[in-house]
């Protein structure tokens, strides 16, 4: 967090809203690749049942909101520090294909020099926030953890 803070001192803030990559394509992003898939599994497993409506009041408690993609049932964003969006893309399961999601963050990422660490670290809160918002508004028990942090 003082990271951040000390950013945004040196006016290190984004200027522009660029294209959503995922963390893996960002310098050091090989090295969250586990850490990455514990996330999204997070994701698939405990929103299999979410309506959009409830979906958009989650994102409103964390300070986002619904945003459009091309492909995914719902999107979410949030830009939690120094203007780094974080996205977070999910698609439904049907018949035979399990639900999915994804990770993205704005490649604004790079200009303000932010860590992958920091990145991950920041991306991780947001969706537990994101979750255990959603449970509180909804009122259904976890599925596969009870938090990210065991």
């Amino acid at each position: 967090m003082l990271n951040a803070i000390e950013r945004t001192l040196e006016g290190r803030l984004t200027s522009h809203r660029s294209k959503l990559t995922m963390l893996t394509t960002l310098p050091g992003g090989e090295t969250v690749r586990l850490y990455e898939k514990r996330i999204v599994n997070f994701l698939a497993a405990e929103l299999s049942d979410a309506s959009l409506k409830e979906i958009g009041e989650a994102a409103k408690m964390i300070g986002g909101s619904i945003v459009e993609h091309p492909s995914a049932s719902w999107s979410v964003e949030v830009i939690p520090f120094n203007g780094v969006r974080i996205n977070i893309a999910y698609w439904q399961g049907e018949e035979e294909i399990p639900a999915g999601a994804v990770l993205l963050v704005g490649e604004e990422a790079k200009e303000v020099g932010v860590p992958i660490e920091e990145l991950l670290a920041v991306a991780e809160m947001t969706v537990n926030r994101f979750v255990l918002f959603y449970r509180r508004e909804t009122g259904r028990k976890p599925k596969l953890y009870r938090s990210l942090y065991i």
